[in-house]
């Protein structure tokens, strides 16, 4: 548009020039020609002045209001509060069980997003030593039998007598079913040594751990998903066992298995509420 304005000057200036030079005796003669008296001549000077300025002011308006109809419109973007979006999400956030689950899946790329979140979690040295197994539900049943399986061989370990026994694997059948609504599963673990050049306390790893499954929340909330952590105290002596760990590739013996995180769509989040007690009764400012 700017452009347009310095060629539009320009043209009135240059042809100013011309009209100056070669037209001012021929205007002169056109005007005695014509005009009876004096009057009549400057009569006839201010009209067609008149005429002149109206045109070229009916030029630039054309022009410029056709350089504004072209030019992309840009117009100022509000400033997005990104706190007020993240607190937003912290507040829908919800542990939503997988009675409240329909039947649809969530796709492959949400879940290795949200996992992509979790590995951002703050980590003392950047040891980053979450590990995630991550079950899908048509093989929900491969990590189910692990642990049934796992159950009956050590049954004479685990449990004082039958009734025990019988007792604790209808729990973990209970449980099983329940899951088999999930449209995927995230077993949570941690590598203890992560970085042998830079052990730290175990404390710091677990709750590095413990931050990225926050992470792991947040985002689902955020995408309008339901999910839980389970610690599966149904099944914890199969989750703490050796072979656990053998079974998720976790070779050290302090390496840990602290659940799984229990995912799935719901029709409705809004409809899970949560009203935490006051925040200031847990906090003290000195």
């Amino acid at each position: 548009m700017n452009n347009q304005i310095v060629y539009l000057a320009g043209g009135i200036l240059l042809l100013n020039g011309l009209l100056q030079k070669y037209a001012k005796d021929y205007i002169k003669q056109f005007f005695r020609s014509r005009a009876e008296d004096q009057d009549q001549q400057m009569d006839i000077v201010i009209d067609l002045l008149i005429t002149c300025f109206v045109t070229i002011l009916s030029c630039s308006y054309y022009i410029l209001t056709q350089s504004n109809k072209d030019a992309p419109q840009q117009q100022q973007q509000p400033k997005i509060d990104e706190s007020k979006i993240l607190e937003s999400i912290m507040k829908k956030r919800r542990s939503i069980t997988p009675k409240d689950y329909n039947d649809q899946l969530i796709d492959d790329q949400d879940i290795q997003h949200i996992l992509e979140c979790a590995n951002t979690a703050p980590t003392h040295g950047k040891n980053e030593p979450w590990r995630f197994i991550v079950y899908k539900r048509e093989n929900l049943n491969q990590f189910f039998t692990f642990v049934k399986d796992w159950y009956k061989q050590n049954s004479q370990e685990v449990f004082n007598n039958e009734e025990d026994r019988e007792k604790a694997m209808k729990q973990i059948d209970n449980k099983f079913s329940e899951i088999q609504k999930a449209s995927h599963i995230i077993l949570l673990c941690m590598k203890r040594y992560a970085n042998e050049n830079n052990i730290m306390p175990e404390w710091e790893e677990i709750s590095a751990v413990a931050m990225s499954v926050q992470n792991i929340y947040l985002q689902t909330a955020a995408k309008g998903f339901g999910g839980y952590w389970s610690s599966m105290t149904f099944a914890k002596d199969a989750r703490d066992s050796k072979e656990m760990r053998q079974f998720l590739n976790l070779d050290n013996d302090e390496d840990r298995v602290f659940g799984s995180f229990v995912i799935g769509k719901v029709d409705d989040l809004s409809k899970f509420t949560r009203i935490p007690g006051e925040y200031k009764k847990k906090v003290e400012f000195r």
